[in-house]
């Protein structure tokens, strides 16, 4: 028993370790009834996420176009069971729920152990009250392992003079702007797939999963290898404006062979050195369009590209808009 509990916060705190890593900081595990050094880990990296919202919270004051970072609104509507009868589309996703799944379930169904015993409480005081209405904050389940903790406002609503009064459950979570644009980029593509609109150079390389040859055993990397290829990814980073150098270039200045170059930061990284040098400059122009009045072919320039048909080009295949339509969507001094 004590391994099967070992083996779930093992991969709880892997799970929040990734949810961080891609910039969700609303995410928490549940604490259990252990008292070693797992547990601690737990406790730390639960501290360490509201650390960091509070800290991008207070950054994002500082923004003078206040783009950082948007309030995305929670609603759940119950009915006199205490059951979903409708929720929006935000907490479907920000919660990561599927629809057919809620509408008919107990909102308690949704809550982790702590909120659920006081979820029951409030139920009782909402049937010894004529209207209700309280601010409580509340533990969401996310999937077997996290939670979120959200501050809701619980209101009974009398609907036309019923006595089966209608619950409604509202909540906030501020998402940051960035976030909110790779998504919108993401069903995009998606609906581009669903709808058939698959670029001609991509539809024969369309395979099924199950017929994929197995991926061939990574090599282990030395000290040296993992150092040399996040050298080289932070030297990527500070030259983005200039001429990417050839991989034996890059092997010359790290003092190593382009073999070893290519492998070591693939494996590391997850992604090419040219691909990942591609898609860097043009994050680096998508902020400049959502941050500045620079003309279009101005942040090419300083995005690394030479040409800007090239630039339109790149742009619109990784972002799937132009860059003049995507500043459109996401600066407000061109809106």
């Amino acid at each position: 028993m004590k391994r099967m509990i070992d083996i779930h916060r093992l991969n709880s705190i892997k799970e929040l370790l990734l949810a961080i890593a891609e910039g969700n900081l609303s995410y928490q595990i549940d604490r259990s009834q252990e008292e070693d050094q797992l547990e601690s880990i737990v406790v730390l990296l639960n501290w360490l996420t509201v650390e960091l919202q509070a800290s991008l919270l207070y950054f994002s004051t500082f923004n003078p176009k206040g783009s950082q970072s948007k309030s995305i609104t929670i609603l759940f509507t119950l009915d006199h069971h205490y059951k979903v009868t409708n929720l929006n589309d935000d907490a479907l996703t920000l919660l990561n729920l599927d629809r057919n799944r809620v509408i008919g379930k107990s909102f308690s169904h949704f809550l982790n152990n702590q909120s659920t015993i006081r979820w029951n409480e409030i139920i009782q005081e909402i049937e010894a009250k004529s209207y209700y209405s309280t601010n409580e904050t509340l533990y969401f389940n996310c999937g077997p392992y996290l939670r979120k903790k959200y501050p809701c406002t619980i209101q009974s609503v009398d609907a036309n003079n019923l006595k089966q009064p209608i619950i409604v459950i509202t909540s906030f979570e501020f998402v940051p702007q960035k976030k909110l644009i790779e998504d919108e980029v993401k069903s995009r593509k998606i609906q581009a797939v669903i709808d058939g609109h698959i670029p001609s150079n991509q539809q024969n390389t369309q395979t099924r999963t199950d017929t994929l040859p197995k991926r061939k055993p990574k090599m282990m990397l030395s000290d040296r290898d993992v150092k040399i290829a996040q050298d080289i990814r932070d030297y990527i980073l500070k030259e983005l404006e200039y001429p990417m150098l050839s991989i034996s270039e890059l092997a010359r200045k790290f003092n190593t062979n382009e073999s070893k170059v290519k492998k070591a930061f693939t494996q590391l990284h997850n992604i090419s050195i040219f691909r990942f040098y591609t898609e860097e400059r043009l994050k680096r122009a998508s902020h400049l369009l959502e941050t500045c009045r620079l003309p279009i072919y101005k942040i090419a320039k300083k995005s690394g590209f030479k040409n800007i048909s090239h630039f339109a080009t790149a742009f619109k295949k990784y972002y799937t808009v132009s860059p003049s339509v995507y500043r459109k969507l996401y600066n407000k001094d061109f809106k």
